[in-house]
């Protein structure tokens, strides 16, 4: 997955009803907890070879165990076709 240039609001407007009033309002929640940190639009293919958009709150570097690192995402939010997932990453320490 890569971090996009495209706009977090206008993703989620552009999205069909059903699915964007339930993403604008998670988004309204996660928003100001996220407050400070950079909401941005992460695309491409995710774990188990789906493709993916999801509005990404917050910036993090890992370390992979081969010692590579990944840049990613604190909170991220994901419309799928059945459910919303709202992903959570976290690490002890300032890493």
């Amino acid at each position: 997955m890569i971090k996009t240039s495209r706009d977090p609001s206008t993703y989620l407007g552009s999205l069909l009803n059903g699915v964007r009033e339930p993403m604008e309002e998670l988004d309204r929640l996660i928003a100001p907890i996220m407050n400070g940190h950079p909401r941005t639009v992460w695309e491409g293919k995710f774990w188990g070879g789906t493709d993916q958009v999801i509005v990404a709150y917050g910036d993090l570097a890992m370390v992979q165990s081969r010692g590579r690192r990944v840049d990613w995402f604190m909170v991220g939010l994901a419309a799928q076709r059945n459910y919303f997932s709202v992903y959570i990453n976290a690490v002890e320490g300032s890493e």
